[in-house]
């Protein structure tokens, strides 16, 4: 459900991970390409931002076995999706 929910032009960034011996510090950029799809991505009230956090936190607690600290934001860059330099940037460096 909560899929639907989400812009389709959204990318993440994990900025930063900070592995600590009984939790792990995770900070993470959710980027759209307007306004108006920040409003969408952190829902009335931050229940879109809080549900997906809470799901991404639940699998990754899974996967280290410690105890995760999530820092989301939501950003927007412009056209994110039309500019090479950005995408290069989160990952697709194959373009």
């Amino acid at each position: 459900k909560l899929g639907r929910e989400l812009p389709h032009s959204l990318a993440v960034e994990v900025e930063e991970i900070t592995d600590r011996k009984k939790s792990v510090f995770i900070k993470i950029n959710i980027y759209v390409k307007r306004v108006s799809q920040k409003k969408i991505a952190i829902g009335r009230k931050g229940n879109i931002l809080q549900e997906s956090g809470r799901l991404a936190r639940e699998e990754i607690e899974n996967m280290y076995k410690k105890k995760i600290f999530l820092d989301m934001w939501v950003k927007v860059l412009n056209d994110w999706p039309q500019k090479l330099r950005i995408l290069k940037k989160l990952g697709y460096w194959w373009l």
